[in-house]
């Protein structure tokens, strides 16, 4: 299994365009099939680069079994800043092996939110 890595351009333009967070990437295909390049990793063995405020899974770990869906948000909390967030949207059936993640990360983290199909979490800043 693959994913690909989107980057807004730098004037802004994707930014604007998407109104937000939420967008219908399968449109952006369909309007620039180059936009978002090809699959470049396997998620088992994708390792981030630096560390970053919002960590957002869209429905992408359910397709790993248990061991490596563990394996593979922990490797990922592991590259957030501290104050940073955790964005978890799943199938409702998948969610129950996500709710137990504190417990299995680094650093303390607190639920702010959470229903049938999301999670959203924020790991508490140092100091």
């Amino acid at each position: 299994m693959t994913f690909t890595e989107y980057s807004n351009s730098s004037n802004g333009e994707a930014a604007a365009r998407t109104g937000g967070m939420a967008y219908d990437y399968d449109a952006l295909y369909r309007e620039m099939p180059d936009a978002l390049g090809q699959p470049n990793a396997d998620l088992r063995d994708y390792w981030p680069d630096g560390l970053f405020d919002i960590l957002l899974i869209n429905r992408t770990l359910h397709m790993l079994d248990l061991a490596a869906r563990h394996a593979v948000l922990g490797r990922m909390l592991n590259h957030l800043w501290p104050g940073g967030w955790l964005l978890l949207l799943d199938e409702r059936s998948n969610m129950l092996n996500f709710v137990d993640f504190p417990a299995r990360a680094s650093g303390v983290w607190r639920i702010e939110r959470q229903g049938a199909g999301f999670l959203f979490a924020r790991q508490e800043a140092c100091g």
